[in-house]
């Protein structure tokens, strides 16, 4: 049995209901691709990487919920959105290196985040970059 909280969101391999306390609701963890009836919003790993990359704030993210909630929808972003969002995290990263070659080594683990995050919003572009 895997230890669901060290569990990389890409290893999600069946749905997984949470309680939020910074949401005070349900939700559901489900793999890409999943259908079927659930009696909370259910958000995918991918979901779950871009609200992450996002860095919304606590009613902001409340917001998404409560949308997902009463829509029963799917978290969509667009191209339009994502370049401007990548260029910002973009700024963000070279920022962060420049302070870690100028000797911050504490700011290591930052980096390699603001990395993956990069890279995700580069896969996230160069898909809908395709469907265009």
């Amino acid at each position: 049995m895997p230890d669901f909280l060290s569990l990389p969101l890409c290893k999600v391999d069946r749905p997984l209901k949470i309680h939020s306390r910074l949401l005070q609701d349900e939700l559901w963890l489900v793999p890409a691709g999943t259908t079927g009836e659930f009696d909370a919003p259910t958000y995918s790993p991918e979901e779950c990487r871009l609200l992450l990359i996002l860095n919304l704030s606590k009613s902001e993210l409340k917001a998404v919920h409560l949308s997902k909630r009463v829509l029963q929808g799917d978290l969509v972003l667009e191209i339009e959105f994502l370049r401007p969002l990548y260029c910002k995290k973009l700024d963000s990263y070279n920022l962060l290196a420049q302070r870690y070659e100028a000797g911050e080594s504490e700011l290591e683990i930052e980096l390699q985040e603001h990395s993956r995050q990069l890279s995700r919003l580069l896969t996230q572009v160069s898909q809908l970059e395709k469907l265009t």
